[in-house]
């Protein structure tokens, strides 16, 4: 702001700029007023699907051209002022806050040209214009009728000294649309003051207000999760969370491991309502998607390649009997699958397996864990009509498919076997923006985990310690899998029941040479895929599990073809 004494008359003006991003926003006022182009930074994520988007909190700042004003000072001084309409918005649900400060040291207005000393002081507390001393300064900020938009009368604000700090001026604690309001600057001027150019530079920041640490239980979508929100959860607090790309609600969970996981398997489509993935809503630096859409039903044989991306949704399935450890079909050998065209009649009619999508309405989903004696789930029997969505079947993926492409001839150097921290990881997954796939980091020699192993960790965390570790190994030591056999009566049930819930949903076998697919072991094992590639470049690690014989295998393999299930943690 600045101030051009003259004999009869004062001249003020302002030159304001506007900087804009998340966070903070500032003007400058100086000489002769410019404003820039506002700007409100709006991230919107949404899917084809329905509306649902999340608006990331942003905020915007813009001024009007404020004028000038014509003073005539007289011996006892005469009041001037000057205004302009300050707009604020933010889709911030703290709101924000106003701040304001010279740029200087001093609060003063002093003569540019430097021909005298004097200067135009700042009043010395909140006034009104008619208690302002001569050559005195301040300025007032007021927030416009919200009915009416009237601007109040510059002579009726009450004023206060600018600070030469940043100082708050008013706090707005809610999401606005528009706020308008009056910032002015007045001036009382007398006879004495020397002809000349009187100026400061003033700052006006407007910035968000933090918003209250929110954890898992605050979130709508899987998207919105981060670190700091599963920080902030409390050990198993858990919550059912919409991803953006496909409208599916996915159970979550803060576990004991300190990580907050997917107790729910994955289970998104890839097919033209979902692809390309964006980094908007998946965890991908990049457009992608895979050279063949989901299938619907048990595999064909044309995905037989190491760097296959295809993926399988065999039907909505719920594991109805998840601690019962019960093979499906009972009729085959180790519950195999082994005639691909059989596999989905023979889930249709197992009972431990029933279709959701089948039953008729008014379904529930329930979050406790049902009991073995709960095996009729048929249309007929109203009272069975529920459902715990922790034990849907969900989809199965070849591994190049769960890293979202990431892992094209990606394997471990051979220096691995001895060195955990040197196998290599795939750097992006399918799963949701702000969620990664597991790590498997673990000693191939002695098979013994790497403190990032993140299946370890979760299990170790839920009674099973690395004394317990029975390691077999294959292959020369290239194929070691370290397993843990039930010694502590049903602590093996501690990963099949809540708060984890794995299910043992089987996995599609891809037979490369002999071009022969299977829906195989549904009921007997589970398989999920971790982002750690093996160093023979046809496999990678897994997570694999036998409730029927207690066996958890948390660093095992599977050859990169497979189609396992997915389960995310928070990146």
């Amino acid at each position: 702001m600045s101030i051009r004494t003259h004999s009869k008359r004062l001249k003020t003006a302002q030159r304001l700029g506007s900087c804009f991003g998340w966070g903070s926003l500032s003007l400058l006022g100086l000489l002769t007023f410019s404003l820039l182009s506002p700007h409100c930074y709006n991230n919107t994520y949404a899917n084809d699907v329905t509306s649902r988007t999340i608006i990331t909190p942003s905020v915007s700042i813009a001024m009007t051209e404020p004028g000038s004003i014509d003073i005539t000072p007289s011996g006892d001084g005469q009041f001037g002022a000057v205004s302009s309409k300050l707009q604020v918005a933010t889709t911030n649900s703290a709101g924000y806050s106003i701040y304001l400060n010279t740029l200087d040291q001093t609060n003063a207005m002093v003569n540019v040209n430097g021909n005298n000393k004097l200067s135009i002081q700042a009043i010395d507390s909140e006034q009104r214009p008619s208690d302002f001393k001569a050559n005195t300064w301040g300025f007032a900020l007021t927030r416009d009728g919200s009915n009416t938009g009237e601007s109040p009368a510059l002579t009726n604000l009450l004023y206060q000294p600018a600070p030469t700090t940043s100082s708050l001026v008013t706090s707005i604690p809610r999401a606005t649309e528009t706020d308008t309001y009056t910032l002015a600057f007045g001036a009382n001027i007398d006879t004495s003051l020397p002809t000349g150019q009187y100026a400061n530079t003033v700052l006006v920041s407007v910035v968000a207000n933090p918003q209250t640490i929110r954890t898992l239980s605050d979130l709508t979508y899987m998207q919105e999760m981060s670190t700091l929100s599963c920080e902030n959860s409390s050990l198993h607090e858990t919550k059912q969370l919409i991803d953006l790309r496909d409208n599916k609600d996915y159970w979550v969970a803060k576990l004991a491991d300190g990580n907050c996981w997917m107790t729910q398997n994955l289970a998104l489509d890839l097919n033209e309502k979902t692809l390309p993935l964006k980094p908007e809503s998946s965890d991908v630096s990049r457009e992608w998607g895979p050279n063949k859409n989901t299938e619907n039903g048990i595999p064909t044989t044309d995905n037989a390649d190491l760097d296959g991306t295809g993926s399988w949704n065999v039907g909505d399935y719920v594991y109805a009997t998840p601690l019962k450890g019960e093979y499906c079909p009972k009729q085959t050998s180790g519950g195999y699958m082994a005639d691909a065209a059989k596999a989905g009649e023979t889930i249709d009619h197992c009972q431990d397996f029933p279709k959701v999508t089948d039953w008729s309405d008014n379904l529930t989903v329930g979050i406790g864990t049902w009991n073995g004696q709960n095996l009729s789930y048929v249309a007929a029997n109203a009272e069975r009509k529920t459902y715990d969505a922790h034990y849907k079947m969900g989809n199965f993926y070849q591994w190049n498919t769960a890293v979202a492409g990431s892992g094209t001839g990606l394997s471990s150097p051979e220096n691995a076997k001895n060195d955990a921290d040197a196998l290599l990881n795939a750097t992006e997954s399918i799963c949701p923006r702000g969620w990664r796939l597991p790590r498997e980091q673990y000693n191939l020699t002695s098979g013994l985990p790497s403190a990032k192993n993140d299946f370890w960790n979760l299990i170790g965390n839920y009674g099973y310690l690395e004394k317990d570790l029975d390691i077999v190994s294959t292959d020369g030591g290239t194929s070691i899998s370290s397993v843990v056999i039930d010694t502590k009566g049903d602590s093996e049930a501690n990963i099949f029941r809540l708060p984890i819930g794995i299910t043992d949903a089987g996995w599609m076998y891809i037979e490369t040479q002999f071009e022969y697919a299977a829906f195989r072991q549904v009921g007997e094992v589970g398989l999920y895929w971790s982002s750690t590639a093996h160093i023979d470049n046809k496999s990678s690690f897994a997570l694999s599990t036998t409730l029927k014989t207690g066996r958890v295998a948390p660093m095992a393999w599977s050859g990169k073809t497979s189609g396992l299930n997915v389960r995310c943690l928070v990146r």
